[in-house]
């Protein structure tokens, strides 16, 4: 395989690896957001049908009193149900509309990845975006000519950046026992010298004590 034809796979690849991210990062979104005026609705519910009853009622009571008074007064009770059934309603819908969503999202998701791996030019192994950038990277800077060389160079940099990891996790180590180890001591020599400045005081009552 030329160089050229490499490059070519390695963009595809990480095409199809920029697909599946977005199909990824689209399953993790929650459910449709509510429009700002039905889940004003929603929150202050309870605040409404109150306001509402009391309107009406006023309402009912100056217009005609009597049977249209309670007919209107009781108005907004039906309008809460109503106001219910019709919220459950459209989120039933709307959870029905995303499970769709999430089940073509999900059938997609498994096309790319076949699609990814089908060529079969690059190992399962590096078929990641941050390794098939890498392979990019190389062949175009000239410090590689071959996917064999790629995966070599790659290993190697991540065995020193393992090796780099692990060597600042030890200095850190060390650096808090040294500032441990230095409060210890900071600590010590504050009780030192506090002892030291009360040993005059403890020395004149035990004198007092004796005296008596």
């Amino acid at each position: 395989m030329t160089k050229s034809d490499l490059l070519f796979q390695i963009r595809v690849a990480q095409g199809f690896n920029q697909m599946i991210s977005d199909c990824e990062a689209d399953l993790r979104k929650d459910e449709y957001p509510l429009i700002r005026v039905r889940q004003y609705l929603l929150t202050n519910r309870l605040k409404l049908t109150a306001a509402l009853l009391v309107a009406f009622t006023l309402i009912g009571f100056y217009v005609g009193g009597g049977v249209l008074w309670w007919i209107v007064a009781f108005a907004p009770l039906y309008y809460a149900s109503a106001a219910r059934s019709l919220n459950r309603f459209v989120s039933n819908r709307r959870k029905a509309k995303r499970r769709e969503e999430r089940a073509s999202l999900t059938a997609r998701i498994e096309e790319y990845k076949a699609r990814m791996h089908a060529p079969k030019v690059i190992p399962d192994a590096f078929l990641f975006q941050h390794a098939l950038a890498s392979f990019e990277m190389y062949l175009e800077n000239m410090r590689a000519d071959t996917l064999k060389e790629c995966i070599q160079i790659y290993e190697e940099e991540r065995r020193h950046e393992i090796a780099d990891v692990k060597a600042q996790m030890r200095q850190g180590e060390m650096m808090r026992q040294n500032q441990a180890n230095a409060d210890r001591a900071h600590a010590d020599a504050q009780e030192q010298t506090a002892e030291i400045k009360n040993a005059p005081y403890v020395a004149a009552s035990a004198f007092h004590i004796t005296k008596k």
